[in-house]
């Protein structure tokens, strides 16, 4: 299973620590780049998502390439 083998407990945020309750979910979907965080390192995992983070995210869960003629 695909979780199973990019399970992970490290992340390089500078703000989710080993001890959250969330830094298996979040330190396993970074290890496998549906998700990427901020230029400053953060996660800011208090933060609210925007529509257009989470709309970066679910297209990154479809392995198929889209382009604007897909669209």
């Amino acid at each position: 299973m695909i979780r199973n083998k990019n399970y992970i407990k490290t992340n390089r945020f500078n703000d989710v620590y080993i001890d959250n309750w969330y830094n298996t979910a979040i330190s396993t979907v970074a290890n496998v780049g549906i998700i990427s965080g901020y230029p400053d390192g953060s996660f800011r995992p208090n933060a609210p998502i925007t529509r257009a983070e989470f709309a970066a995210i679910c297209a990154r869960f479809d392995p198929r390439e889209t382009t604007a003629t897909t669209l």
